[in-house]
Parts: structure tokens; sequence; C-alpha cells
């Protein structure tokens, strides 16, 4: 009988096919021999690698089934099983230049990688997720059950260096195995939410792996925006919402961390101020016309025809300047009556800033608002002072606020930090009330009584509200009268009383 020397000799002479029946004949012979098993190995992974070059997905598949058969862990010779990534390797490599993914087909191999006891973690078994990672379905997305191929691999056999960045030929730097790994898993999963065909069992139990990933490597950049999303595909907006707030506050200065979001907010308003803030940050142009292009629908759906003119010619100078053809979306809105007829703006900046204010109230939205009153705006060194409806004291710098500020009218504010009275506060949003019923006793009062002032009165009190004579000076004596008062603090008093800003006379009374 033919030894297995011999049939390495016929493997090395390129005779695959007959060294591949006499490993099958010896093995016949005496089945637990380790030798026989480990010739067989070898003559499986030639033409595991032969199917694996011409893109016979089945051909691999068979073999790969075939190895399970042989039990190599049993005499120790697992790490032979991990050979078979290079074949995985080709194969997929072969399938993408001939853009020949089959699901089924897809799902055998799968299937038949489950049945091999690999070594791990081992250098190989991390290159054999490397290379599924670049499967593709029928219609060239993402695989839709990578989600269960990583589950299956077991993230627990990431090697250290599967977390750290690679330096690509031509010098950029590629984000680690792991986390293009676990970007793919949630590309995957909710690609299967969409077809009905993810278990909600599934997507939970990935959010939290991205909860371990936040705690382990905090350094991974998308781990809280792929967290949105699927919180998001579970139907958990409250959560979605609350780690959405907390991605953009730890991105917030970043063009694309406010493109995602807007991406997966739903509301109009805070959606248009998403994309306007993301264009007020620095990034790359080719980053600024992936915003651009979903602006441009908003804009026109709002009928805001100058704004979105402007942003359509920004996009069609990059296009020309990159010799590419326009996206259909923005040839069909160019060749639409109201853009000729249309005067684009001349920059949209001003656009852009007055849009934003959704992004601050969102931004902080975990931090509550305050009533203040603003008693006093110093133009010249630009301050507002303000008291607040509980009875606290401050001021802050009046420049760059988002309002007119008036004073004697009430806000509601965010603090960044509680007022302690002595250092400027930190405003973080800031907006006018309009309904201020809720104010009615503790920021204003409104009145309705008699005036009594005798001549030569500089002041005087009605129901302790302080009415300076200037604001009573034409009334005669007995004239009944609208008041507005509002809160003041009497420093000399200390304490806190009610200051009248507008005395009306009655004179239907």
């Amino acid at each position: 009988m033919i030894t297995t020397e011999e049939i390495r000799s016929l493997l090395q002479a390129g005779e695959t096919e007959k060294a591949y029946q006499e490993a099958e004949t010896l093995l016949a012979s005496n089945p637990e021999d380790a030798e026989s098993r480990k010739i067989m190995a070898a003559c499986i992974k030639e033409k595991s690698g032969q199917a694996a070059k011409a893109g016979d997905i089945n051909g691999v598949t068979d073999q790969i089934n075939r190895l399970a058969e042989l039990r190599l862990e049993e005499i120790g010779e697992a790490e032979l099983n991990n050979r078979l990534a290079w074949d995985i390797r080709a194969l997929v490599l072969t399938l993408t230049d001939q853009k020949k993914f089959d699901a089924g087909e897809l799902d055998s191999l799968f299937d038949a990688l489950t049945g091999i006891a690999f070594l791990k973690p081992h250098r190989y078994y991390s290159i054999l997720l490397d290379s599924l990672m670049r499967v593709r379905d029928e219609e060239d997305n993402v695989w839709d059950v990578f989600a269960e191929v990583l589950d299956w691999w077991g993230p627990e056999f990431f090697l250290p260096e599967d977390f750290k960045k690679m330096r690509q030929t031509n010098g950029s730097m590629q984000p680690s195995l792991a986390e293009r790994a676990y970007t793919l898993a949630v590309k995957s999963i909710l690609l299967a939410a969409e077809r009905g065909v993810a278990a909600p069992e599934d997507i939970e139990r990935l959010v939290s792996e991205l909860d371990t990933l936040l705690n382990t490597h905090p350094e991974f950049q998308y781990t809280l925006y792929h967290k949105i999303l699927l919180l998001k595909a579970l139907g958990n907006m409250e959560e979605t919402i609350e780690t959405a707030r907390n991605f953009i506050k730890a991105n917030q200065q970043y063009a694309w961390a406010w493109s995602k979001l807007g991406e997966v907010l739903e509301e109009d308003p805070i959606r248009l101020a998403c994309y306007c803030r993301a264009l007020l940050c620095k990034s790359s142009q080719e980053s600024q016309i992936k915003v651009r292009r979903p602006l441009i629908d908003m804009l026109y759906e709002a009928g805001e025809y100058p704004a979105a003119k402007r942003e359509i010619l920004e996009v069609q100078k990059y296009y020309e300047a990159k010799g590419r053809d326009l996206p259909e979306r923005i040839s069909e809105l160019i060749a639409m009556p109201w853009f000729e007829e249309t005067e684009a703006a001349e920059t949209n900046v001003p656009f852009y800033h007055s849009h934003v204010e959704p992004t601050r109230d969102f931004l902080f939205g975990g931090v509550p608002e305050t009533a203040i009153l603003i008693n006093k705006l110093n133009t010249q060194k630009q301050t507002a002072a303000y008291i607040t409806e509980d009875q606290r004291r401050g001021f802050f710098p009046a420049k760059r606020m988002n309002v007119p500020l008036v004073e004697n009218a009430v806000y509601k504010v965010r603090f960044a930090q509680e007022p302690d009275g002595k250092t400027p506060s930190h405003i973080l949003t800031i907006r006018p009330v309009e309904d201020l019923s809720e104010y009615e006793g503790k920021l204003l009062r409104h009145l309705r009584a008699e005036i009594n002032i005798r001549p030569g009165q500089t002041f005087t009190f009605v129901d302790g509200i302080y009415i300076d004579g200037t604001l009573v000076q034409n009334l005669t004596p007995g004239t009944m009268a609208d008041i507005v008062a509002v809160a003041y603090y009497n420093i000399k008093k200390s304490e806190w009383g009610w200051r009248a800003i507008s005395v009306e006379p009655d004179f239907n009374y």
C-alpha cells in the first residue's frame, strides 16, 4: 500500500487528484491513524485551494465538510484547520471580482465552517474573520448574516493586535479588525431587521456587546452611533435619544457626527439643524457634499429655494471639478422651473446659524431649564443681569446669544453650572417665554388698582409694588390703572420685592 510520503510526493508533483484518491484509500484502511488523517488533510487543503482560486464555492464547501470529518483536533492538529483561512480569503476575493455571491451557497459555506474545530485565538483565525467580512450579498450589500457569523466566531477570540489600527499601503490608517467587524455586524443585523428576519434578542445581545466595547475600547469612534441605530431598530426611542445625546456630546466638534445624527433623527427641525451644524464645522469638501445632498431635498421641500439653489451650485461645482456626473436627484432638481427662476443665496452661512438652535436643545436636553427675568442689560460691558424664578441672581455675557435680549423679559435657560451670583454664568441654551402665566407671582405681577400719589412724591407703593414717580407723573390721584411689575432685589434692605415697569390708566373705569 502507498505510504504517506509517496502521497506527499504526488502533491508536490501537482498530481492532486491521484494523491487525493490514494489518501482516501489509505485512510479507509486505518481511519484512526494520525498520519493518514494528516496527509488526507493536506490533500483536502490542496483541492480546497484550487476550488477557491476558481471561485467554486460549492467545491470549497465540500472540502470543508470533508476536513471536519477528520476531527484533527483529536490528534492535536487543530492548527491544520486554521489554514483554511487562506482558502476562504482566496475564494472571497475571486467571488468579489466575479460578483457571483449566492445567498444559498454562502449559507452552505457558513454551515460547513461551523463544523470545523479551529484553534483559537490564532492569527489565521483572525484572517478567517477578516475574509468573511468581505462577503457581500447578491445586491452588493453587507452579508445579512454577518452578525451571526461574528457571534459564532466569538468576539472573545480577538487577539490584542486585532484592536489596533492598521496602516495601509497608501499610508492612511484603517480601523482595527475588531472595530470593522462590529461595524459590519451592526449593518448586517439592521439589514436583516429591515427584511424582517432579525430576532429582537439578537439585536439586544449585540447592544450588550457594544456596551462592553464602550468600556474596554472607548477609542472606537462609532460604537455609540451603532448603539443608537440598534436601539432605534428595537423601537426603544427614549434610550435612543439619550444615547444619541451622549454620542453628540462626545463628538460635537465633528461634522460627520452631526451628519450621522441627522440621519438618525426623524423630526425635520432637528434634522435640518444637524445638517446646518455639520456644515458649520471644519471638514473636507467630500464630507460637506455628503451633508449637502440630503440637506438640498429638505430645503427644496420646505420652499427654501435660494438656500437650496446655493447648495446645489456647491455640489455641482464639486462634481465638475472631479470630472464626475451629477447624482440623478441633483440633475432632476436643476431641470425644474424653480431652479432657473430662483436667485441663489450668496452664502448659506447665515441660514445655518439661524437654524442650529434645535441642536443646542438636543445636546443639552438632559439639563433642566430654568426661568429667568433679565432685569438689566449693560450695553457697554455687554452683559445681562438676571434673577431666577427661585430668587437667585446672576449675570452672563450678552454677546453671541441666538435670541434678542430685552430688559424685563422672561427667558428659559440652561445653565452649565448653578449660578453663584459672583462669576459670569455659562448659558447653554436660551429661548424667550411666550406664555407668562406660569410665572405670575414669581417673576411678574399684574395688578389693577387705584393710584394715589401726592404732589412732590417721587415714588409710591401699591399693594407692595414699588412705583417710580416717573411712571405716574401724568396721572391724577385716584386714577384706576393696570400695573405690570417684576420681581427685584433691594440690595440696601437685602430683601425681595416688586417693581412696576408699566402703569397704564384704565379710562373705562
